[in-house]
């Protein structure tokens, strides 16, 4: 036998002269040169009384040390009666399947939100958690395997922005907490939740009610509040309206950049804001 093997050299693979055609290295393992220099292994076999022919990958990708050892490999397995064929396809179906229930935490976010969609009162609270874990997030975890997030994944998300932005990066601690809480349910993950506040997160970050770091713009002293609006009124566009419009109406800046014309009545001059989470529609202002 060891002399029907390895006849091939790895200078003759290499060569571009090689002829067209099958060259046999031994064992089953050929080198198929075809036009174009497209040049690739097949592994020849006997199963079931059938002969089949087996492709190895081509030259480039597959060398010909590591082309006989798959062929190598897959002589035992005929002797042993299995087919190397459908046993190839048969690992690469377990894979695909064990890649497919892999539960990443973008596909945890989406279900999730599913799940809970008809018991939030509008659809702007699925906005926000969307948004929120999108922009802060999604970075850093979404395609991470639920089951592999760590505490140290999660205050990777939550360092950068704790202090400057306590809040809402609490806010996003809180949500990441609920999904993983349902992937947990769900039997994606097992064990602690790392976005847990007591007795995990606690210990490593500053305490949200007293790190807040926000600033807010100071307040206009009432007696310039005419002089202002009075150069309010000297610029154009619709972001000096939209500042005229808030002050005039004592509304929240929300409240102006989410109005809608359903809710002005132009002849009445009464504008009626929707809050479905503060309840019934009620009248904002009158012009």
């Amino acid at each position: 036998m060891a002399k029907t093997l390895h006849r091939l050299t790895v200078r003759q693979v290499r060569a571009k002269s090689l002829p067209f055609g099958l060259h046999h290295d031994g064992g089953g393992l050929y080198l198929q040169n075809r036009e174009h220099g497209h040049r690739s292994w097949l592994f020849r076999f006997t199963h079931d009384g059938k002969r089949h022919w087996m492709g190895l990958g081509s030259v480039e990708e597959t060398s010909l040390a590591e082309g006989r050892e798959l062929a190598a490999q897959y002589r035992a397995e005929v002797k042993r009666g299995i087919n190397p064929m459908t046993k190839r396809r048969e690992r690469i179906a377990a894979a695909v399947s064990r890649t497919s229930r892999i539960m990443t935490f973008e596909n945890a976010m989406d279900r999730f939100l599913a799940a809970k969609a008809p018991q939030w009162s509008n659809e702007k609270h699925a906005k926000q958690w969307r948004s929120t874990l999108t922009r802060y997030a999604l970075p850093k975890l979404g395609g991470m395997p639920v089951a592999e997030i760590t505490t140290d994944d999660v205050l990777r998300v939550l360092e950068g922005e704790w202090l400057n932005k306590t809040e809402t990066m609490n806010r996003v601690r809180g949500r990441i907490e609920k999904i993983l809480d349902w992937s947990t349910a769900a039997k994606h993950r097992e064990g602690d939740n790392p976005a847990r506040w007591r007795g995990n997160l606690k210990e490593l970050l500053a305490d949200p009610t007293t790190a807040k770091n926000e600033q807010h713009f100071a307040a206009l002293p009432y007696d310039e509040i005419a002089e202002f609006v009075s150069g309010l009124r000297k610029r154009s566009g619709m972001s000096a309206r939209a500042a005229e419009f808030t002050i005039l109406t004592a509304a929240r800046t929300a409240m102006t950049r989410g109005a809608a014309w359903d809710e002005i009545d132009l002849e009445a001059r009464v504008w009626t804001t929707r809050r479905a989470h503060e309840g019934p529609q009620e009248p904002a202002a009158r012009a």
